[in-house]
């Protein structure tokens, strides 16, 4: 018998789940309100809550936040630009 696959929740049905639940709840919702599989899948398509809550115009990012993800980002492609430390060892 072939097992039905689940169907992976895009970013788009994520952002509007989490829309959905702010107006049910009057409030901005946390991971306490979601399911497991909900959290999962914004853990997969977002990489943080507040990601998911920002794309879903739910938190504005602080300019604190901008800037750490900038210089994380910046540091990410520096050294995969010249290769990790250990590859230059080599």
């Amino acid at each position: 018998m072939e097992q039905e696959k689940k169907h992976k929740l895009t970013k788009e049905e994520l952002i509007v789940i989490l829309q959905n639940k702010r107006e049910e709840l009057d409030k901005v919702p946390t991971k306490k309100n979601m399911t497991p599989e909900v959290i999962g899948a914004i853990h997969r398509e977002f990489g943080k809550w507040i990601y998911a809550l920002e794309a879903a115009g739910l938190r504005t990012p602080s300019e604190t936040s901008l800037l750490r993800r900038k210089h994380s980002k910046a540091k990410w492609k520096k050294l995969h630009r010249h290769g990790s430390k250990e590859d230059m060892k080599k």
